[in-house]
């Protein structure tokens, strides 16, 4: 047996997409709170990463309600997944045949031909799991988010 069952559309497009309805409010409150974890958490809080951390809501009718915290600055992405051994290539970094990267400082050699790279630090990711009660899935995802 069915039942008939009436759908007010523009209570529920309130309901999920305006800004005053709670789906939104709660997921603008979770990106508010991943963006402020996120400035206390970055390398150099006081820099330019932490400056350059930037957030926006966009909805798609009827479907899906995103919050997004994004950086302007392209070094962020090196620090969040490393680089050279430690990054996604997963590779020593070498430099061209006939170059040398550096100068160091003492002891000696003066200037490397190899380096192993940068470990990650992602804090953009720590800041996720703190602020969401949501799991947090993905690559790199720590197994204690909650």
């Amino acid at each position: 047996m069915g039942r008939l069952v009436s759908f007010n559309e523009a209570e529920a497009a309130w309901l999920l997409e305006s800004p005053g309805g709670p789906v939104y409010r709660h997921v603008e409150q979770i990106m508010l709170n991943t963006a402020q974890a996120a400035v206390a958490l970055a390398p150099h809080a006081s820099g330019r990463t932490a400056r350059s951390l930037h957030r926006r809501m966009s909805v798609q009718r009827g479907r899906r309600v995103t919050g997004t915290v994004f950086s302007t600055n392209p070094v962020v992405r090196y620090l969040e997944e490393g680089t050279g051994l430690y990054g996604p290539r997963r590779r020593i970094i070498r430099s061209r045949s006939g170059k040398r990267m550096g100068p160091i400082r003492r002891p000696y050699p003066r200037f490397l031909r190899q380096q192993k790279g940068m470990r990650p630090q992602p804090f953009l990711r720590r800041a996720l799991e703190l602020a969401s009660p949501y799991p947090v899935a993905g690559p790199g995802a720590s197994s204690g988010s909650a």
